[in-house]
């Protein structure tokens, strides 16, 4: 038996030789320091380990972070998804204009005269159009909505994936008559896919008809000549109230609206307002129904944003509201936007009636910055907010485009680009925008929202008056149609 070292390309080996049958075990081999060499290798090994393990758990870190940002803004309105390369065109319809988007469904005026067509988002197919013999003086469709108010600003919650669109149709049936006998609303509900009729009312005079939480609203002329407001459950095909009012119809049921938003509906005819509870139909006192706030946004920390109307007592403003109802801060002015809000932006932005543009902080109220000269307009003279992302904010202004730090109004970047005041979008690195050309076409560009860079152009046909973003595709609406582009 021996034993011994020996050294190859790999390094030391150890080798003990043992004889055929002898059946003892080897001796421990001599206590011999471990060569420097093999030292440091082992050193430099474990220190590359230990920093791939730093690196790795960096990453998935920073992926993870990356993961819970874009699930927080990728529901707000104007997100649209990862778009690092230009889109391609999906499909394009000419010659109409988005009336309503519903997640599979859009509404579109234009393809047959003024009338209303359903259109598959997918392929930019006509799914239906409402019958139409040509007798009618006037035509409306809009999808049953379930969400509390329709988009305000692009802030309020889409419309979903509706089920049921709404049509009202008015006939004249004595030419010349003014009277509300002169005239019938034809009420009719229909698959939003199909288009099949499921249920039909009519109703005397030009009716005004709203939606809430799955229901028709309307309102029609009883036989003193006053309005009747009821709550129809089409698919039931039952009244859930009726509430006769004091409002007196004016010459064929016109000059007037009815719009529900939260749990208020509002009558109106001329002059003449009312106030209505969506829920039972009963009279809300103007004091009540004056202090009602429209809710433009959901901040990240469960708190809400809603704006004040004005009255006798002050200017009315902004409040921004706990999730347990407490009152965190109230701002004087007017919303400013952008539509495009980040949640986990740390900036309330308001407008003065001088169009002035001030920044406070969402926290706790304080001034932060104001901007007065630079704006598009009278009307926006501190800049028109287009965007907010995390602390980028995105200003139309007369010179083109520009972002500021929203903490302190310091100029990040601007560029020359005559950019259309119709918005902008963003996938939470780049904000898209659409610019004008002198042509009569248009380009729909996007820039990085850390320097301003250009990313990718896409031509358009025409210039952008509205971009607007449903699932996974980007509408375009320009003044000769609509295109919808994807990834």
């Amino acid at each position: 038996m021996g034993w011994g070292r020996g050294e190859d390309a790999a390094g030391d080996i150890d080798v003990v030789l043992l004889e055929d049958g002898s059946g003892a075990a080897p001796p421990e081999p001599p206590d011999v320091p471990e060569p420097r060499a093999r030292r440091r290798r082992r050193r430099a090994v474990l220190v590359v380990t230990a920093v791939l393990a730093l690196v790795v758990g960096a990453s998935a870190v920073q992926a993870w972070r990356e993961r819970a940002a874009w699930e927080e803004l990728a529901a707000v309105t104007g997100v649209v998804p990862r778009l690092d390369a230009a889109p391609s065109v999906a499909w394009s319809l000419p010659g109409v204009w988005v009336r309503e988007v519903s997640e599979s469904v859009l509404l579109v005026e234009g393809v047959a005269g003024l009338s209303t067509s359903a259109v598959d988002l997918t392929d930019g197919e006509v799914l239906w159009q409402p019958a139409d013999d040509g007798g009618w003086a006037w035509r409306d469709c809009r999808f049953v909505r379930r969400t509390d108010v329709p988009p305000v600003l692009g802030l309020s919650r889409p419309v979903g994936d509706a089920t049921e669109v709404v049509c009202t149709a008015v006939e004249q049936t004595e030419p010349e008559a003014t009277t509300p006998d002169a005239f019938v609303t034809v009420v009719t509900v229909h698959d939003a896919r199909t288009g099949d009729v499921l249920a039909e009312r009519s109703l005397r005079g030009w009716a005004l008809v709203d939606t809430a939480e799955g229901d028709v609203l309307h309102a029609e002329v009883d036989d003193d000549g006053r309005l009747e407001v009821v709550r129809w459950d089409p698919l039931r095909g039952a009244d859930r109230w009726r509430q006769g009012t004091e409002v007196v119809a004016t010459d064929q049921g016109l000059g007037g609206a009815l719009w529900a938003f939260g749990d208020l509906l509002v009558v109106q005819a001329g002059e003449q307002v009312l106030w209505l509870s969506v829920e039972d139909g009963s009279v809300v006192p103007e004091s009540a129904a004056a202090d009602r706030r429209t809710v433009l946004a959901e901040l990240v920390d469960g708190a809400v944003l809603e704006q004040v109307p004005p009255d006798a007592a002050g200017p009315g403003g902004l409040l921004v509201r706990e999730r347990d109802g407490r009152a965190r801060l109230v701002v004087e002015g007017w919303f400013a936007g952008p539509a495009v809000l980040d949640p986990r932006a740390p900036v309330l932005l308001a407008a003065g009636d001088d169009g002035a543009l001030a920044a406070h902080d969402v926290r706790d109220g304080t001034l932060l910055w104001t901007r007065t000269d630079g704006g598009p307009g009278q009307w926006a003279a501190g800049g028109m907010p287009l965007a907010l992302v995390g602390h980028r904010l995105v200003l139309a202004v007369r010179s083109g485009l520009e972002t500021v730090d929203a903490r302190s109004g310091t100029a990040l970047w601007a560029t020359d680009l005559p950019v259309a005041p119709s918005g902008a979008l963003t996938d939470g690195r780049s904000v898209l925008v659409a610019v004008p050309a002198d042509d009569g076409s248009g380009t729909l560009i996007a820039l990085d929202l850390r320097d301003g860079t250009e990313v990718w152009r896409v031509p358009l046909e025409a210039p952008a008056d509205t971009l607007l973003v449903v699932a996974d595709t980007l509408l375009v609406q320009g003044a000769t149609g609509v295109t919808a582009l994807r990834p």
